[in-house]
């Protein structure tokens, strides 16, 4: 037995009192019986939103009741930060789906959904940079540096030059527990945060009803899973509200899934930043590996980032042999702190130190913490079941292994040596 799934054309217009809608939705069936459905819309412009957020939904019951489509996100059709314009075309395969299936009855849509805020909260809108469209040297290095590449991005865009910190993240979930919208999960403790969610990709969308318990949390489809690892637990909810351990509100929030990543964003009419994006803010039109240049020496490093070997103030020995924490975001900015009882380090190859020297350390746009710290989480999946790229290195990695285009990927759960950014698309030169 096999399936068919006819060709439909559907013509869906979203909120018509904002001027944007979706149009000329057509499905088409393969005739090779692979059953493969190509999919093709457009996008119409919007004088109040420049980008949109995407995803196809099928129904096989005449539009009685719809199924969303786990596809994975394809950069201006499906995902976010999608363009206005004509010809958006993805392929489905129904098997995937649906089995065993005939039916003359099936319809695809488009939900075009415009998110990005015009005004934003002053801790967001304070830590916003621009990157302009234009060209910049494209490198992703794994294992060494790789020859770089001109590539383009053809609209500008925002991006936060500093990570979201705990104190912000835990200000958000605050808000949402108050109102009832997120919890702790069933015997979930104050382990990890469960809440609805609006789906992304091959992440199906997620209603209150839905708080699953602790190992479905785990698996990423919870907010945030505070459990942490090697003393990375800074979250906790004590019963009533959540709380930040003293000491590390101004620091990067760790542990958060992508889920958990994507609904804060969306929360404040943001949006988590592609790869490309990252590796655009991070590098400019620079080749080097480092924000100061392209080779590695230990006097410069541990002034300008929070890697392995980095003498940090936040170190708990307990947890782990050497650097085993964050630091504040923005910290390498040119101050010299001091610490009047000064800092025990168990590295044989630091003494104590009493002050931290610092130079002022940012990308061509003004990103810190670019080498070294957290690295950035972005909304592009890998072929691996489960996971998504990150960019950047992190506070264990080695001299060799902090570039400022490091890839590397997670699961979608979080990882505790990952943060994110926000972003927001500012034109579209087409």
């Amino acid at each position: 037995m096999f399936k068919y799934i006819f060709q439909f054309t559907i013509i869906i217009m979203l909120n018509t009192a904002l001027a944007f809608e979706v149009q000329n939705v057509v499905a088409t069936q393969s005739t090779d019986g692979e059953h493969v459905l190509t999919v093709s819309y457009d996008l119409t412009g919007d004088d109040v939103f420049v980008s949109f957020e995407t995803h196809s939904e099928i129904s096989i019951d005449g539009g009685e009741t719809w199924e969303y489509l786990l596809t994975p996100p394809i950069p201006n059709v499906l995902g976010d930060n999608v363009l206005p314009g004509t010809g958006k075309t993805f392929q489905i395969d129904l098997d995937d789906y649906f089995s065993n299936l005939y039916t003359n009855n099936a319809l695809v849509q488009i939900e075009a959904i415009g998110h990005e805020a015009l005004t934003l909260p002053s801790f967001i809108q304070e830590a916003l940079v621009i990157v302009p469209a234009g060209e910049y040297m494209l490198e992703f290095t794994n294992e060494g540096p790789l020859d770089n590449q001109l590539a383009n991005i053809d609209y500008s865009f925002e991006i936060t030059k500093y990570y979201i910190t705990y104190s912000q993240y835990a200000a958000f979930l605050i808000e949402l527990y108050n109102e009832g919208i997120v919890s702790n999960g069933v015997g979930c403790g104050d382990c990890c945060v469960n809440g609805p969610s609006d789906g992304f990709g091959p992440l199906e969308p997620r209603a209150c009803s839905d708080w699953g318990n602790v190992s479905e949390c785990q698996s990423g489809y919870g907010y945030i899973n505070t459990t942490g690892y090697w003393g990375t637990r800074k979250l906790h909810f004590n019963g009533t509200t959540y709380v930040v351990d003293e000491g590390w509100g101004d620091h990067p929030v760790r542990d958060v899934s992508i889920i958990g990543a994507i609904e804060f964003a969306r929360h404040y009419g943001m949006r988590i930043p592609d790869m490309y994006e990252i590796t655009k803010a991070r590098r400019g039109m620079s080749d080097l590996n480092y924000a100061w240049g392209d080779d590695y020496n230990e006097e410069d490093a541990i002034k300008r980032m929070n890697y392995r070997d980095f003498p940090n103030p936040w170190h708990d020995a307990e947890a782990w042999g050497l650097n085993d924490a964050s630091t504040p975001v923005g910290y390498f900015n040119g101050t010299t702190y001091q610490y009047p009882e000064g800092i025990e380090w168990e590295n044989p190859d630091f003494e104590t130190i009493y002050e931290q020297i610092t130079e002022n350390t940012v990308s061509p746009y003004g990103l810190y913490d670019i080498n070294g710290n957290v690295a950035d989480l972005t909304t592009n999946f890998e072929q691996i079941p489960n996971h998504m790229y990150a960019i950047g290195s992190n506070y264990v990695s080695y001299s060799n292994s902090t570039y400022t285009s490091w890839r590397s990927w997670i699961e979608w759960g979080g990882h505790h040596m990952t943060g994110f950014r926000l972003a927001r698309t500012i034109n579209n030169s087409q």
